[in-house]
């Protein structure tokens, strides 16, 4: 066992890449069925990424969440990819698993800065990236 746990976190890049095709095939498993699947807040942040700034859903709750909505409006608005809740859904999707695997990559120098042991790092990673929290409400 331990074996295969020095193998697991002895590789700087395997870690992150295992938090990353989780995140991918979280992309693919069903999600809320309320408002079109944007669930409840959800909605606000689909009308700040179809209507920007015009969209009156801009208060001092959103104001510090609006640099995604407003990133995905602009990718789906330079591909030419239709502005409708699927569409701003997979992409919201898609940012948030390339966050999260740069977050796990992150993770992993930070636990290699400190020399952590193997088992250290793997209960880290556990701890960090498979909760509740980041596996449900990151999509």
């Amino acid at each position: 066992m331990q074996i295969w746990i020095r193998k697991l976190t002895g590789n700087h890049y395997a870690l992150p890449l295992v938090i990353f095709l989780i995140c991918i095939w979280r992309i693919f498993t069903p999600q809320l069925t309320s408002h079109y699947g944007l669930g409840w807040d959800g909605t606000r942040y689909y009308l700040l990424a179809v209507e920007g700034l015009k969209s009156g859903q801009l208060d001092a709750y959103t104001v510090l969440r609006i640099l995604p909505s407003l990133l995905v409006h602009i990718i789906l608005w330079l591909s030419g990819i239709a502005l409708n809740p699927p569409h701003v859904i997979i992409t919201f999707k898609i940012m948030n698993s390339v966050l999260i695997g740069i977050s796990a990559w992150m993770v992993k120098k930070i636990f290699e800065q400190y020399e952590l042991s193997p088992a250290s790092q793997l209960v880290g990673f556990a701890l960090v990236f498979m909760n509740y929290g980041v596996l449900n409400f990151t999509f």
